[in-house]
């Protein structure tokens, strides 16, 4: 029961306040309970991180107004996983906590998810002699004491029996229901109650039999359970990872633990958990951007009661408030959407999942057929243990696959677009067989780009300074990054070469009427932003090409991993160049692992599979490294180039990028902080390289001008102590210039 406590704020503040606490608010003013405190003139939700056994000296306390939560929201173990979010990704630990609690459960009564339920007072027998005793005149009464006595004799019985459902089932009013409860038949009573929609339920599913290499992996895995232990999964391709993880989850249930899963996108959360659901039931959550509010709340709080205890989700299922954690597994690790974009702390689930796992004394699983080069490194250095899974579980199934130059086939075959001859006879055969293919690119709309055939200019968003895209359905011209929209309304000129503009390239529309025309009896679905926009998109989608409703699945990055459908046997990569031409030296590892993932899809059942990469550069050594499956030979070159200019793994990049309305403002910013870091920097142990100021890509974004500066040091933690923080208050926002620092940005 303290009687002062320090509350940390959700802002950007340096520090956390200290506050007295009321004589009678001390029982529940425990660490982690969110309470409503001034600061400055006004009354502030803060967190209290700690309980001070003195006040300090010499200062006069604030008094807490109220608690805000009858329940501590935070944990002891997430509030030090909080607290190193906030030292490491450099925020304030306000902000950090501020990522642990879903908006739904920040901004929603502890008490939404009570319901009301029937508890039967009487027994069997008198139920039985209650209901002969009725007359049928009273037909009300005899349906409930009917539906009551079902009830008494069901498998279920112990299961709450809802009052909603008791009227639905017994066709009378809440009026006949109370009278039962005034004869003292029944109670109703007012509980918390988590019950699974319709289409979370999933059919159970029988474990298969093992491989010598998933059960040695397991095994593996198992032997550190009750310890921390990183491990890199590294398995190809329908090797049966997914089988890995759910056995060493089942055995932290049978250990009365709890696990979290992380998947990479939303669009494979639901076929993941169904997975999940099928081994383990109504003891998995799910957490997601994609649910309602209501959704949200009352999966979260099903697992802060532990009613769940396998969380599934998307990156910010980290934070979930699971008690007596047994492990941790993080699918697809290398994927860029673990990293959190957009607000800070700009924190990476993969790194967070291994730190939760090392303060809570579990094992951590990365798995992946592709694995992150910083992962691969850390298995190199000892950090993490690998794991092998070399062989596909389905040995059946052969892939072919074919790389495609494309400079030949547009002389060619003009006429096919990017469907080249290749692929064109081999979806014919595809879908001759009855058999699925998906095809891939990763270009959304009709065209990329208005481009001018002479200069090459092409027609800029107003607001950013990236190519517009031309949208057919809607006939719109879009900003993929800020989202403006025009219509659009051609001719457009060139403003140097006063020559029209023309479309150029291909988006997933363009593709998706191209195929239509070739394949007029073939039915095509496209997964893409534009398609998946409503709340239940993805789910339908891919319902409906397991359920062969469509022959060709054409989509963007959110079908290129995770998914599993037996039937497809053939999978295009349209243009594999769009990844590998980005200004970043990690395009070669992305294009590695996209290629790779992708190709992965085809051929998953007993049948055999074909893949088709289609490339303007087929020379590349990445592409083909991806096609012929030689990682190996793909991170042995890779590594090298990273090693000799000592870029990560070898290194670590925090980013600093100014912004500003005007270009002015944010560039002298950025000078006046390179300059005080490089001052800072002589004395600095360890390696440190830095940037000039240079123009960030896009420069201009969201109406905003943003100039950067790159660090590579050796350690973020040194880097943070002997640079950023002396430097913190010219780090901040202020009216013209708004600052971002983002730790290992991917």
């Amino acid at each position: 029961m303290p009687k002062y406590v320090s509350v940390a704020f959700e802002a950007n503040l340096d520090t956390h306040y200290t506050y007295r606490v009321p004589e009678n608010l001390r029982e529940g003013a425990l660490m982690g309970t969110r309470v409503m405190a001034p600061l400055g003139k006004s009354q502030r939700i803060g967190y209290i991180v700690r309980e001070d056994p003195d006040a300090p000296k010499g200062i006069e306390l604030k008094e807490i107004g109220s608690l805000v939560d009858k329940v501590a929201m935070i944990t002891p173990p997430l509030m030090k996983l909080a607290i190193f979010v906030s030292e490491y990704y450099f925020c304030g630990l306000g902000q950090a906590l501020r990522c642990f609690l879903p908006a739904p459960v920040r901004h929603r009564a502890t008490d939404l998810g009570l319901v009301h339920v029937v508890k039967i007072k009487l027994s069997g027998p008198e139920l039985e002699d209650l209901y002969k005793k009725c007359s049928e005149r009273f037909w009300k009464k005899r349906n409930l004491l009917r539906c009551l006595l079902l009830k008494a004799a069901a498998p279920d019985q112990k299961t709450p029996l809802l009052l909603q459902e008791l009227r639905e089932r017994a066709e009378c009013d809440l009026a006949s229901v109370r009278a039962l409860e005034k004869q003292g038949v029944i109670e109703i009573a007012l509980e918390k109650h988590w019950s699974l929609r319709d289409d979370e339920a999933a059919l159970p599913n029988v474990p298969p039999e093992l491989t010598e290499d998933q059960k040695r992996a397991v095994d593996l895995v198992l032997e550190k359970k009750n310890e921390f232990a990183a491990f890199l999964l590294h398995g190809v391709t329908g090797s049966g990872k997914t089988e890995v993880y759910l056995h060493i989850i089942e055995e932290a249930l049978k250990a009365n633990k709890t696990a979290i899963v992380l998947v990479p996108e939303i669009a494979l959360t639901p076929q993941t958990a169904d997975r999940f659901r099928g081994r383990f039931g109504s003891k998995v959550a799910v957490l997601h951007s994609a649910q309602s509010d209501k959704e949200r709340h009352n999966q979260w709080w099903r697992i802060r009661e532990g009613h769940a205890r396998v969380v599934v989700g998307a990156r910010s299922a980290i934070f979930s408030p699971v008690s007596d954690l047994g492990c941790v597994i993080v699918d697809e690790e290398h994927e860029g959407s673990y990293k959190q974009n957009g607000e800070a702390p700009y924190y990476n689930a993969r790194d967070l999942a291994v730190m939760r796992a090392k303060l809570e004394n579990c094992p951590v699983v990365l798995g992946s057929a592709t694995p992150s080069l910083e992962s691969v490194r850390n298995a190199q250095i000892g950090k993490y243990t690998l794991l092998n899974l070399k062989k596909r579980v389905c040995a059946s199934a052969d892939i072919e696959t074919e790389l495609v130059d494309l400079n030949q086939e547009v002389l060619a075959a003009p006429q096919f677009g990017l469907v080249s001859r290749s692929l064109k006879s081999a979806l014919a055969n595809c879908l001759e067989r009855r058999e699925q293919a998906i095809l891939f690119l990763n270009r959304r709309g009709y065209v990329p780009r208005l481009i001018c055939p002479e200069c090459y200019e092409t027609l800029k968003c107003p607001s950013c300074s990236v190519p517009l895209a031309y949208h057919k359905r809607d006939n719109q011209l879009k900003c993929h990054l800020c989202g403006y929209t025009a219509e659009y309304l051609p001719p457009y000129k060139c403003p140097d070469c006063d020559v029209n503009l023309k479309p150029a390239g291909y988006g997933t529309q363009r593709v998706e009427n191209l195929l239509h025309a070739l394949f007029p009896e073939s039915k095509i679905g496209r997964m893409d932003r534009d398609t998946t926009s409503k709340r239940g998109s993805h789910e339908k989608i891919l319902g409906d090409f397991a359920s062969h409703e469509f022959d060709i699945l054409l989509g963007t990055q959110m079908i290129a991993k995770g998914l599993d459908f037996h039937n497809v046997t053939l999978v295009g990569v349209l243009n594999a160049d769009i990844s590998l031409n980005t200004p970043d030296f990690r395009s070669g590892e992305r294009t590695f692992q996209l290629v790779t993932q992708v190709v992965g899809r085809s051929g998953r059942g007993a049948k055999a599979g074909k893949s088709i990469v289609q490339s303007y550069t087929p020379e590349a050594s990445v592409l083909r490294c991806a096609v012929s499956g030689d990682w190996e030979g793909f991170v042995k070159k890779e590594m090298e180039e990273r090693k000799e200019f000592n870029y990560p793994p070898f290194s670590h990049i925090i980013e600093i990028v100014f912004r500003s309305k005007e270009g002015k403002k944010a560039y002298e910013a950025a000078a006046k902080v390179q300059k005080k870091l490089a001052a800072l920097s002589e004395g600095m142990t360890g390696y440190f390289y830095m940037t000039e100021v240079e123009e960030a890509y896009p420069a201009f974004a969201f109406n905003e001008y943003r100039w950067q500066i790159h660090l590579r040091v050796s350690s973020v933690m040194r880097a943070m102590e002997t640079l950023l923080r002396p430097i913190k208050p010219f780090l901040k926002n202020t009216s013209s210039v708004k600052c971002q620092v983002d730790v290992d940005p991917v």
